[in-house]
């Protein structure tokens, strides 16, 4: 699994509309990565509807959040919360952040990465970080990199 202060790949993915070049937010804005196995999506969907109430904190602290479903397709009728999701179909880009075991065990996941792709939080696992030690963490890197 990436650690914090660590640099996170790039990838692109696709969404239900286009592809999404990760590479693209850099130097520009904050990411917050939500792995989900496509599996598990609607299972995970009131865990992700947690994040909706705060989207617009998140635009103030210059972050994108991104649900990406990984390791097959998921289900078409399943909702998450009006947040953006992308497909990693083949976990590439899961394995790269979770490593080859967590992903491999269908864990979801959550990592913060500043806007230079440093990781500054990393966790594995259900529960995820409740949403306000997300906008903390967000607050911090926005007080180290103010732009």
């Amino acid at each position: 699994m990436l650690q914090p202060h660590t640099l996170a790949p790039t990838f692109v993915l696709a969404s239900p509309d286009a592809e999404v070049d990760l590479a693209a937010f850099r130097q520009r804005q904050n990411l917050i990565l939500l792995f989900v196995p496509a599996h598990q999506l609607e299972a995970c969907a009131h865990a992700l509807q947690a994040f909706q109430p705060v989207v617009p904190q998140l635009t103030e602290l210059n972050t994108r959040l991104f649900v990406i479903a990984y390791g097959g397709d998921p289900a078409p009728s399943v909702d998450v919360a009006s947040l953006p999701l992308l497909f990693d179909p083949t976990a590439e880009a899961a394995s790269a952040f979770l490593g080859a075991d967590a992903c491999a065990s269908a864990r979801p996941a959550l990592f913060v990465l500043d806007r230079y792709g440093e990781v500054w939080l990393a966790h594995v696992g259900t529960p995820w970080p409740a949403a306000r030690e997300v906008l903390d963490t967000l607050e911090w890197v926005e007080r180290q990199c103010p732009e």
